[in-house]
């Protein structure tokens, strides 16, 4: 998002005249009673919604990578009209599927659409002489659409359906803006599209007690100083998948792993007495040592991820009670690289331990980020982002998804993987996604990072693949 010196002008001009006028005190509670209520007031004049922050914060960035984010569902063989159906109703149930934006002085609004027109907009039925026949299309097809910016004239999110794919299922491609929801917003979307909407499909979310919400609130200021702190002091240093510029050409290339059965991986993480996440964070540390020792680097010993982090305390209970929302913070992830697998199942559990015990400071950074887009100037979000995002090779996303097959008209989800762009100079994402009993890796990176994606992520599935059999043995 670009962010206007006029408009930054236009808005904050009064505030000095403020403070020239009246006393500091007097000067601070009229200026932030201004910034508090001024968007609501226009919202209410012209008859428009104002962004929320955190949804604002996803067009921060980059002008040439879009935080957009694909999934592919695979469905036993449904007719578009079918489809066509439910996803009416979503859109009459679901304001926030209705809603385009209005970009006024550089603040953002949405703008409700009418719910006839949504459907023609969003609703793409593949042409039959452009029918994607294997994944390799698939990834070919994500990669051409990905990076493409949606117009403010219209919903963020869009459909391509395929009624016929390989003769036994039909294909759903998804595709959205950040601003439209994250993950856990999105799986709960995903649930919605079923006949019965059913929570049990969905993973638990651990419960906070009244006291512990209390406790995260009372401590956001020292968990925030952590956090700025770990973000501030991370070393950074080049390595084959960072050059230290990330002049991001905006083309990307994308790559689909093969299925693993979720319980063998779950099985796997049981014996080594280590998490899904840590198991496969360890298969990543091993892979991306040996993809540098074969670009010829074999000093770098360490690589930064960031990792985005689930904000909520509960399910959305029904269709009615959908939020599509953004509630997550990023959180910096240091893991060191080791040659054999072994010892990565031993010493990335170590690294990964404080991010189990580090919700205060998740909260305290989601919170901040809140208050901070809401009360500074724009450019000030936009230059952190980018500045911030400088120090990572990647970002890695795991995201749980539905536990169990929905039905739609007589037909079940069976399958489904996602692929996620990342704000500012992170132009590499790996992402592993869980869906009924299948889990699936994506590779999705800027061109100007590498250009063959397979190769990580082949190596990523050797190393899981070791475990897995190792288990068996």
């Amino acid at each position: 998002m670009k962010c206007k010196l006029s408009d930054f002008l236009i808005k904050f001009s009064i505030i000095p005249i403020l403070y020239a006028a009246l006393d500091a005190a007097t000067a601070t509670i009229i200026s932030v009673t201004i910034l508090t209520v001024y968007r609501d007031l226009i919202g209410l004049f012209l008859r428009l919604k104002p962004m929320p922050v955190m949804d604002v914060c996803t067009f921060f960035g980059l002008d040439g990578s879009h935080s957009n984010i694909m999934s592919a569902i695979y469905f036993e063989r449904l007719s578009a009209d079918k489809a066509k159906e439910r996803f009416s109703l979503l859109i009459s149930k679901i304001p926030k599927m209705r809603y385009s934006i209005v970009n006024i002085l550089g603040d953002l609004y949405y703008k409700e659409l009418p719910q006839k027109q949504v459907l023609d907009i969003i609703f793409n039925e593949i042409p039959k002489d452009q029918q994607l026949k294997d994944q390799k299309d698939i990834d070919r097809y994500i990669s051409q659409n990905i990076n493409i910016p949606f117009d403010f004239s219209r919903p963020q999110f869009e459909i391509f359906w395929q009624e016929n794919y390989q003769e036994k299922f039909s294909l759903l491609l998804w595709k959205q803006h950040h601003s439209f929801c994250d993950g856990a917003s999105l799986v709960s979307f995903i649930n919605s599209t079923a006949d019965k909407f059913d929570i049990s499909a969905l993973f638990p979310i651990k419960e906070v007690s009244s006291v512990q919400k209390i406790i995260l609130k009372l401590g956001i200021p020292f968990y925030f100083m952590k956090m700025i702190v770990a973000f501030l002091t991370l070393s950074f240093k080049e390595n084959p998948l960072h050059d230290g510029k990330r002049q991001l050409t905006g083309r990307r290339f994308v790559s689909t792993g093969k299925f693993f059965e979720f319980n063998d991986v779950k099985e796997c993480a049981k014996t080594y007495k280590v998490t899904i996440n840590d198991l496969v964070t360890s298969c990543l540390s091993t892979a991306i040592k040996e993809y540098f020792r074969l670009q010829g680097d074999t000093k770098s010993n360490f690589v930064n991820l960031v990792i985005p982090a689930n904000i909520r305390f509960k399910h959305y209970q029904s269709i009615e009670d959908i939020k599509l929302e953004n509630k997550f913070a990023v959180v910096p992830l240091r893991i060191p690289l080791f040659d054999d697998i072994k010892t990565s199942l031993r010493e990335i559990p170590k690294a990964t331990s404080r991010l189990r015990s580090a919700f205060g400071e998740v909260y305290a950074t989601y919170f901040m980020t809140k208050f901070a887009t809401k009360y500074f100037p724009y450019f000030f979000s936009q230059w952190y982002v980018n500045f911030s995002s400088m120090a990572f090779t990647m970002a890695l996303s795991n995201t749980p998804g539905i536990l169990k097959p929905l039905e739609l008209s007589g037909s079940k989800q069976i399958y489904g993987q996602s692929y996620i762009q990342t704000a500012g100079h992170c132009g590499l994402t790996f992402c592993i996604l869980s869906y009924v009993d299948k889990i699936r890796m994506t590779v999705n990176v800027d061109e100007s990072i590498m250009q063959e994606p397979e190769v990580l992520k082949d190596l990523v599935e050797k190393y899981l693949d070791q475990c897995i059999e190792m288990t068996k043995q």
